[in-house]
């Protein structure tokens, strides 16, 4: 797995997610829905990078576990988000998809810090 690749996938997902964010915020649901499935997919593409990217690494225990501890809270709130934007769109709460989509982000961006983070005291896998 090539670096500026892996990199650039991950700017790529949150500048998407941004994306997704402000065309829910101003209402545009056609375009919202399929930038929903666009995050969607390149943050599958970015955990597969990641986990192929990695295997060239030895990372501090420490460090992985609680990186791997938030990308994986943030895959358990997919379907919670996924469930709170099809009740809102019927008709349901908003303020509860912008509270489910509130948490979903910063675990993805929480994620996405801790997965640069996690570089800084890794060595090459030999």
């Amino acid at each position: 797995m090539n670096t500026p690749l892996f990199i650039l996938n991950l700017v790529v997902l949150v500048v998407v997610l941004s994306a997704t964010i402000i065309s829910g915020r101003r209402g545009r649901r056609a375009l919202h829905y399929r930038l929903v499935a666009s995050t969607f997919v390149l943050l599958v593409l970015a955990i597969v990078q990641a986990e192929l990217y990695g295997r060239g690494w030895d990372f501090n225990p420490r460090s992985l576990g609680i990186h791997l501890s938030l990308a994986e809270i943030s895959l358990v709130h997919v379907p919670v988000v996924v469930w709170s934007g099809i009740v809102r769109a019927r008709g349901g709460s908003i303020r509860f998809h912008r509270y489910t989509v509130a948490s979903f982000v910063s675990f993805v961006l929480a994620s996405v810090v801790t997965a640069v983070w996690i570089f800084t005291d890794a060595t090459k896998a030999v």
